[in-house]
Formats: structure tokens, sequence, C-alpha cells
């Protein structure tokens, strides 16, 4: 007994349709990855293009150095890595977003131990950095100088 020729246009018709139906789920989820990932590029761009931080004050807190700096730019996340005189230093975890105009803080331990002349660079998710120099004189902190950068920004 075999199957007769409608039935077997039927299968495959069914077949053809089953696959026609699987390529197109998967080109329309490549479609919206493609469409995600344009979003989130577009997204960094915007925060590199208005990213603006300044360092408000540095505080001695024993041999530990109080950094305060004010974020100028659009909303973006609130990790950042802080590299210590070329050496990575910790991750800031503690706020969720930078907000524009708000002052935040962290610590650097050991940052008031000695009176050279120390680099520390911020390294945000965006990519930007705020990076800054400053000397330890015994009794204050002095800031030397203080810089922002993105790449691809002019």
């Amino acid at each position: 007994m075999g199957f007769s020729v409608s039935a077997s246009a039927a299968i495959l018709f069914t077949s053809i349709l089953l696959m026609a139906s699987t390529l197109y789920i998967t080109w329309e989820n490549t479609y919206y990855q493609i469409m995600d990932a344009k979003s989130y590029w577009y997204k960094i761009r915007e925060s590199q293009l208005h990213f603006n931080a300044k360092i408000s004050s540095l505080a001695a807190v024993g041999t530990d150095l109080q950094v305060n700096f004010t974020y100028l730019g659009t909303p973006i996340d609130g990790v950042f890595d802080v590299i210590f005189d070329g050496t990575y230093n910790q991750t800031v975890a503690s706020y969720p977003y930078l907000i524009p105009n708000v002052e935040y803080s962290y610590v650097i331990s050991g940052g008031t131990s000695d009176t050279l002349t120390h680099n520390v660079v911020q390294a945000f998710a965006n990519g930007c950095v705020l990076k800054f120099q400053y000397q330890y004189n015994g009794t204050t902190v002095n800031l030397l100088s203080q810089s922002v950068y993105c790449p691809g920004v002019d």
C-alpha cells in the first residue's frame, strides 16, 4: 500500500509551510536583534557626545583619598572603574545611574599615603574617562589637572 498523490502533495505542502514559518521566525528574531543593537549603539554614542564630568573636591581622610565629582552629561549606568597610577584599583558600583548635576563620591585606599604626584582615571561603561592628577602636601590635597575623554568625540 502506498500513498496517494493527494496525500503526498499534502505532506509536501505541510513540510514547506513548516519550513517557511521557521525561516520567518528566524528572520524576524534576527531583525529585532539588529534593531536592538542599533538602538544600543545610538544610546552609547549619544552618551559619549554629551558626556561631561568634573572633580568637585578632593579630601584626605587618614591615608585615604575621598574623591567628589559632579556628573554633567546625560544619564548613564553608574558603575565605573578606578585606575590609580596605572593600576586597577576598584569598581565603584554604589550608584545605579549617574544623573546630571549630582555630586558623587568614592574613596581610594592609600591615596594620600605619600606626597608624590598621582594620576587617577575613572573609566565609565560608555567608554569615556575622567582623568585627573593630584598631589597631597601633608595637609591638603591639590588638584593639579583634570580632563575628560570619549572615544571618537573631538
